[in-house]
């Protein structure tokens, strides 16, 4: 398997590879890492479609001069900051929600166009879309005769 996920009290699934290849999963065609610096790990949700990889991150309360994305090497980043909501000598009475740094890593397997990657932040929600290389994209042949 070629996907790892974050789930809270784990940092890997990759366990899941030998159960999967017997239930008939096919490997992704992408790869999702975090870092062990981190404070929380934000959800995350990535897919492909015809024009290109689409990943979404659940980031409520920030904003977005506190989120840095940057794409090197086959590798798109995310990372950043979250404040906490509680100022100064406050006294927490429940605490669920994650702050602190975080990073997130996405390694693309299909080449992608690092020039057209584009981002957007709203209500808390940060879409990344990474088009397809054009050479990597499936076309249509036309069959003629």
């Amino acid at each position: 398997m070629y996907a790892t996920c974050a789930v809270p009290g784990y940092r890997s699934m990759s366990f899941l590879h030998h159960a999967h290849a017997y239930a008939g999963f096919r490997p992704m065609t992408f790869r999702m890492e975090e870092s062990d610096n981190t404070s929380f790990v934000p959800r995350a949700n990535a897919w492909s479609d015809a024009d290109g990889y689409r990943v979404v991150i659940e980031l409520p309360g920030m904003k977005r001069e506190q989120i840095t994305i940057s794409y090197k090497e086959d590798v798109l980043t995310v990372s950043g900051e979250k404040k906490s909501a509680a100022e100064g000598g406050a006294k927490w009475l429940r605490r669920e929600s994650g702050e602190g740094n975080f990073e997130r890593r996405f390694r693309f397997r299909k080449p992608v166009d690092a020039g057209k990657i584009s981002a957007s932040f709203t209500d808390g929600v940060l879409e990344i879309l990474v088009p397809f290389a054009e050479d990597a994209k499936v076309r249509q042949i036309e069959i003629r005769g």
